[in-house]
């Protein structure tokens, strides 16, 4: 899929993203010891390119991004075919997620939520709230 004029301007302020640093200190600790996916409503070669920017591709064993299933979030099709690709049971998957589609289709499948803020802080979600 080719890059629409959305894509476009998002890519012309490339050089200005930054990870999310406590979900990159997260993944970072648990390479290699767990397995680990980008699920994204993004294009493929738009999260590719956000991957290569930030330097962590080889964090993420797969990648669901928006092609990949027919439903996307707040559907649990995305979430459930990562577990799929990971050979994880959804049940034990903890997906951190900023989006609130995003939230209802990790929860949708049984998957544990931390919530992103728009401060970067996380919110462990299990009915009740807990800031970690």
């Amino acid at each position: 899929m080719l890059p629409g004029p959305k894509e476009n301007r998002f890519f012309a302020d490339f050089d200005k993203m930054n990870p999310v640093e406590p979900v990159l200190n997260i993944a970072k600790t648990y390479q290699g010891q767990k397995p680990m996916a980008v699920v994204s409503g993004g294009s493929r070669a738009v999260v590719g390119r956000i991957l290569k920017n930030l330097q962590i591709e080889s964090l993420f064993q797969e990648r669901v991004c928006a092609e990949d299933t027919s439903r996307g979030k707040p559907f649990p099709d995305p979430f459930l075919r990562a577990a799929d690709l990971l050979k994880v049971q959804p049940s034990q998957c903890l997906v951190f997620e900023d989006g609130e589609a995003g939230i209802r289709g990790a929860q949708a499948c049984g998957m544990g939520v931390v919530r992103v803020a728009q401060d970067f802080s996380l919110t462990f979600w299990t009915g009740l709230k807990r800031k970690i």
